[in-house]
Parts: structure tokens; C-alpha cells; sequence
């Protein structure tokens, strides 16, 4: 019944004076707002409820994303120092050193101080890079003491750490951007 047959309904009640049929009808109309009323607060919570989650997973997002930027840089350096500590000039070596040495530390400060804010997926892939990057160091530091005969083996090892790196950081990069997408899906969805 609409609005207009339901006015029809009372006028016709009210000239036949059916106050049973006139009570019957503002029951109904009671029961029709209160329902209207209920699902209006239901509605409303869940959209309050929808707007929460969306807001905590765009914070979460963000916060991740400043994460991931920060231990970047950080595993770039760190790499980078890595690669290039060895060096024939004695002067340079100590400042190469202290340079790895700090660059370590950095990414060391930064993947310690935030790990439980990396999934699984990420955290195992960080810590793979760290240990090549350290075995390239060490590897360098043992080409200090080489014999000449021993220097082309330990040229390969170190040509070979490097491009694990490489690859190392390729899949660090591929498992921060699946997380990413992830989250924005979560979002958009």
C-alpha cells in the first residue's frame, strides 16, 4: 500500500468511524518509521564502522610505506658500501671500513627498531640481503690479505655475492610492492 491509498484508507475509516481499522493503521505506521528508524542507525553503524577500518588500514599503509622507504635507502647505502669497500690504497681502507661499518649499523638500527612492524614475507628477505652484504664484506676483507694466486677465486666469489645482491634486492623490492598493492586493495575493496 503507498502513501496515497494509505491516506485513502484513514479518511475512509475516519467517515465510517472503524477505530479498529484506524488503530490497525497507526500501527502499521508506527512499526514502518520505527523500521525505517532501525535500519537507518544500522546503516549508519555500518558505515562508521567501514570508514574506521578504511581509515586504520590507510594509516597502517602510510606507516608501512615511511617504513619501507626509510630501510631502503638504508639497504642501498649499505650495499653500495659493501660492494666497494675493497680498496689497494691502505689510506682509504680504514675510511671505507668505518664507512660499511656505519652504513651496517644504520640498516642494522632501522630493521631492528621496526621489525615488528615487517611482515614475514619482507623481514626474511631483509635479512638475506644483510647476511650477502656482509659476506661480501668479509669476502673484501679477505682479498687484503690474498696471495695473487688466491685473488681470482676470491674476485668470482665477489662477483657472484654482488649479483645475488642484485637479485636479493629485486625480490625485497618485488614483496614490498605485493604488500603495497595488497593494502591498497584492501582499501579500494
Amino acid at each position: 500500500m503507498n502513501p496515497p491509498q494509505l491516506v485513502q484508507e484513514v479518511v475512509t475509516a475516519l467517515q465510517h468511524q472503524n477505530w479498529l481499522l484506524i488503530l490497525c493503521l497507526a500501527i502499521v505506521l508506527v512499526v514502518y518509521v520505527m523500521g525505517l528508524l532501525v535500519q537507518l542507525y544500522i546503516a549508519k553503524k555500518i558505515e562508521a564502522k567501514i570508514t574506521n577500518q578504511q581509515h586504520f588500514s590507510r594509516l597502517v599503509y602510510e606507516h608501512e610505506l615511511t617504513l619501507y622507504r626509510e630501510v631502503w635507502k638504508k639497504l642501498l647505502s649499505y650495499h653500495e658500501k659493501a660492494s666497494f669497500v675493497f680498496t689497494w690504497e691502505e689510506k682509504n681502507r680504514d675510511d671505507r671500513a668505518k664507512e660499511l661499518r656505519l652504513a651496517g649499523d644504520e640498516l642494522f638500527s632501522v630493521i631492528r627498531d621496526n621489525k615488528p612492524f615487517y611482515p614475514d614475507e619482507v623481514w626474511n628477505e631483509l635479512r638475506k640481503a644483510v647476511d650477502l652484504c656482509d659476506e661480501m664484506s668479509r669476502t673484501q676483507q679477505n682479498m687484503k690479505t690474498a696471495s695473487d694466486k688466491l685473488m681470482p677465486e676470491f674476485r668470482d666469489k665477489l662477483d657472484k655475492l654482488q649479483q645475488q645482491a642484485k637479485a636479493q634486492q629485486s625480490i625485497i623490492e618485488e614483496r614490498i610492492r605485493n604488500r603495497l598493492a595488497k593494502f591498497a586493495g584492501q582499501m579500494l575493496g
